[in-house]
């Protein structure tokens, strides 16, 4: 891990200027500027996980529309209908991963509805809860060696997607952030230890990360997922 500590200490002088960029939700505000630099930019583009990151293009009804209890009405008849606690987590995962599709796009498209937001955060809150307490109902980890490599792979993606959404000046939701992140570091470790060793953890997360998008900051994004799962 010294490697990546250097590369943070070269990269430090440009992470003042590129991190507080790449936190905003709409890039598009930032790209009419005419005093933000083309390469900035580009590096800033680079950093951002968009909604085909996570598979969902389109994440259909979001929190702000009266007939999103449909959603819920569905996912508590999955939940019910699924027993082990294995399946109950890959399930739990899955719609995670809908609920970080749907407050990216509630970002993009009504950055200022506080109230639409917070009540997303608050049920993506109970999904992380949810994912973690079916993780510790595992006995072992046989059959989840797919589940894990999901976890960290789309774990690390909704973790740089909260990111993005801190320190926004019109959202003040940073503690519900936090602890979302750390809710999903705690699963990525929960289940890890089912299957493999931690010190595993580091190589694992390395490879999968190096197939994600991203350019210049992947390694500084990498120092951060592991100083957050320790």
């Amino acid at each position: 891990m010294s490697k990546f500590i250097g590369k943070l200490a070269v990269f430090g002088a440009l992470l003042g200027v590129i991190l507080p960029m790449a936190s905003l939700a709409d890039i598009g505000d930032v790209s009419q500027s005419q005093d933000v630099d083309p390469m900035v930019m580009d590096l800033v583009n680079q950093e951002i996980v968009d909604l085909a990151d996570l598979g969902m293009e389109n994440p259909g009804i979001l929190q702000t529309n009266p007939f999103y209890f449909m959603k819920n009405f569905r996912w508590s008849t999955q939940r019910t209908f699924t027993f082990s606690y294995l399946k109950k987590a890959e399930l739990e995962f899955d719609i995670m991963v809908q609920k970080a599709a749907e407050l990216k796009r509630l970002i993009e498209i009504s950055p200022n509805n506080s109230e639409g937001i917070n009540n997303a955060l608050d049920a993506y809150s109970g999904s992380a809860d949810n994912l973690k307490s079916y993780l510790r109902g595992l006995k072992d980890g046989n059959g989840a060696g797919s589940l894990e490599e999901k976890l960290i792979d789309q774990g690390i993606k909704q973790i740089r997607i909260l990111n993005e959404l801190k320190n926004k000046n019109d959202f003040q939701a940073d503690e519900k952030l936090e602890n979302i992140q750390s809710a999903l570091s705690e699963a990525i470790i929960l289940l890890v230890e089912k299957i493999n060793s931690p010190l595993q953890l580091y190589s694992k997360i390395e490879n999968i990360l190096n197939r994600q998008k991203g350019g210049l900051f992947k390694d500084v994004v990498l120092v951060e997922a592991l100083n957050r799962l320790e």
